[in-house]
Parts: structure tokens; sequence; C-alpha cells
């Protein structure tokens, strides 16, 4: 007996996840099970190439935020607290009411990252 692992219920969600859109029309409404769990397994594995690819771009943003962490403390801030309370000083205006959240987001930093320094 052959054991299915699609969820047609998750399909639409992980295809946004995995593409950045919902599906319209396409093959899966009609498919056979077979073939609908053939369609799983490559958008999973292209789920998992996607979240590899998140994870480095991710890595080398903290990786960068902090070189420049580095920078600002060599610059004179005391502590890594106060480097990134100077960084989100700079901050655009449109930042102003969460300028630790600007920073997460304009260096592709973990959500939460930075939580400490709120």
């Amino acid at each position: 007996m052959t054991q299915f692992t699609y969820d047609e219920n998750l399909f639409s969600d992980l295809y946004k996840e995995v593409y950045g859109v919902r599906p319209r029309g396409g093959e899966w409404m009609t498919a056979t099970p077979e073939r609908k769990q053939e369609i799983w397994n490559q958008l999973c594995e292209a789920h998992a190439a996607a979240m590899d690819d998140y994870n480095r771009e991710q890595n080398g943003g903290i990786d960068m935020f902090e070189t420049l962490i580095q920078k600002t403390v060599n610059y004179g801030a005391r502590t890594y607290a106060e480097a990134v309370k100077w960084m989100a000083q700079t901050a655009p205006d449109y930042a102003a009411d969460d300028p630790i959240d600007y920073l997460e987001y304009e260096y592709n930093l973990p959500y939460g990252y930075l939580a400490d320094y709120r």
C-alpha cells in the first residue's frame, strides 16, 4: 500500500513560502494521488533549498552587522550596546518608531537578534 505524505490543506501555504505567491490553477487540483505526492516532494525539496539560501543570507547579514558593530566600537563606542544605539540613531525617519526593528530588517538579521537592545 502506497503511503502519501502530502497535505491538501498545506499545499498552498508551502507553495507560497517557496515561490512568494499562491498557486493558481495548475496540475495539483486534478492530479492523481501519486502525482500529487511527486509534486509535493519536489515542492519540499525546493523549500529546503530556499531555506538554505535564506539561512546563508542571514548568516551573511550577521557577519556584516557584527563587523559594523566592531568598527563602531573602534570609532569610540564603549560597549556593544552603545554601538547598537549609535547605529539605531542613524535609521531613517520612517523607522523612528522602531529603529531596532529597522536594523534587523536592513541588515537581514534574524527576527529578535537585537531584542536585548530595545
